[in-house]
């Protein structure tokens, strides 16, 4: 088959720029074995060495980073089989030092992605790894990674953790801050108005069940910085995340945990159900949690018959691969599926600790002043009037002279008098004065 070089270098230009682009590897895999692949399939291969060796170094530099999330078994084998190809070009087999390095990894990844399927999960240490199964603060959300360059139809999906940070704001009558941290093409995608909606749904579920409506800060976030999202799918995991969030912000009796196993995906509309999903987007959806380490995948209810077809196809396959599908109508039925949640109840400690972190403010402010207040009376009534040696008083007590300050405090007194001493200083008539000098300060 010939090919025409300016549709190649079309091609090529194409696929750099996609190369250079916050893809997953997966979707990077699947341009560049295309592309290959249709070189090495016309008339004359070797023609092409050029871009051979333009490419080859992409695809190692991949290869590499052993980035081989939600890639099936063939995929992994069609690279090795690309690579094998390769090496058959002239021009090529100076770099067998590099294809033996290649192979390994490739053949070390399609073993553990069929022990995957064989349902043994990988003994790698994440931080999500470590510690609880479940997650207060994230879930897990399928998406499709869109190219808006290609002219071919979406291809790849892609797992991301959503996460939400919040907490109510110092005005409770102030309005809800919503903010999405990731990058974001304001001109084709509604995802502003997407957060709203689900912090919205979540204010209005408090309402039903008299939870205060309080002003909060909420602050959604992908864990991959680079994601440019654009979709709708993280309507139903992002109304959980904000009802989990004022339940642990306004203290309830309890507050849920999100397994993190569990991928969620779909729009939600203005009640909150679940919209279903085209049989495109379910299909690579469905294929992408299939291929990855997750076991559990909600879904809308409306699209659990196609969603058992496509599973079913893929289990012939891979028949020892478990993929628990839930189907979802509402939003409110995450909390009520002990599948997807954990249910936890506050301590009384826990209650404590909870109002002390809300309110914190509040309290370090009154205890600052309550703090100062102490200090400034001791100061007043005991510190200074001890410090002050000025005298402005005097006064015979038990037979010694003593001088007082303004305080009434003994700044000085005189050894023990005699009895002569004693009756001069009370005799009321023609007294005689006495004078006695002493350095009372020390100040000379």
């Amino acid at each position: 088959m010939e090919l025409n070089l300016f549709e190649i270098e079309l091609q090529s230009q194409r696929l750099l720029a996609a190369l250079r682009k916050p893809f997953s590897a997966h979707l990077k895999f699947h341009y560049l074995v295309c592309f290959i692949r249709s070189l090495l399939s016309a008339n004359a291969p070797a023609q092409y060495l050029s871009y051979y060796l333009e490419f080859f170094p992409f695809l190692a530099e991949l290869v590499r980073k052993k980035e081989f999330d939600y890639m099936s078994p063939s995929e992994l084998s069609g690279v090795v089989n690309l690579i094998h190809s390769l090496r058959k070009i002239e021009g090529f087999s100076e770099k067998e030092n590099i294809y033996s390095t290649l192979l390994e990894i490739l053949t070390e990844a399609e073993h553990n992605t069929l022990a995957l399927m064989d349902n043994v999960q990988p003994e790698t240490k994440t931080a999500d790894s470590i510690g609880y199964n479940s997650s207060l603060d994230s879930v897990n959300i399928v998406l499709i990674e869109i190219d808006e360059s290609a002219r071919s139809s979406p291809v790849s999906g892609v797992v991301h953790k959503l996460r939400l940070f919040s907490h109510n704001q110092s005005d409770p009558h102030a309005a809800d801050t919503i903010e999405f941290y990731n990058s974001i093409d304001h001109t084709k995608t509604k995802i502003i108005e997407q957060v709203n909606h689900a912090v919205a749904l979540a204010k209005a579920k408090c309402s039903k069940v008299g939870i205060p409506d309080h002003g909060y800060n909420f602050r959604f976030s992908f864990d991959s910085s680079g994601l440019l999202f654009s979709g709708a799918s993280l309507g139903v995991g992002a109304a959980s995340l904000a009802w989990n969030a004022i339940l642990l912000i306004e203290n309830a009796s309890s507050f849920f945990r999100f397994k993190k196993d569990v991928v969620f995906t779909a729009e939600v509309d203005k009640q909150g159900n679940l919209l279903p999903l085209d049989p495109v987007s379910l299909q690579i959806k469905l294929e992408t949690i299939f291929y990855s380490k997750f076991r559990k995948f909600v879904i809308p209810e409306d699209n659990i018959r196609e969603a058992k077809e496509v599973l079913a196809q893929l289990n012939l396959q891979f028949p020892n691969r478990i993929l628990q599908l839930i189907p979802i109508r509402n939003f409110e039925n995450v909390f009520r599926n002990l599948d997807i949640v954990e249910v936890v109840k506050f301590t009384l400690p826990e209650k404590i600790r909870k109002h002390y972190r809300i309110n914190q403010f509040k309290y370090n402010s009154t205890l600052l002043f309550c703090s100062l207040s102490i200090i400034l009376f001791f100061l007043l009534n005991y510190l200074i009037p001890v410090l002050d040696r000025n005298p402005v008083s005097a006064g015979l007590e038990n037979m010694r002279y003593l001088a007082f300050n303004k305080y009434g405090k003994v700044v000085w007194e005189s050894p023990k008098l005699d009895l002569i001493d004693s009756a001069l200083y009370f005799r009321s008539v023609n007294p005689t004065e006495r004078i006695l000098i002493d350095d009372i300060d020390e100040d000379g």
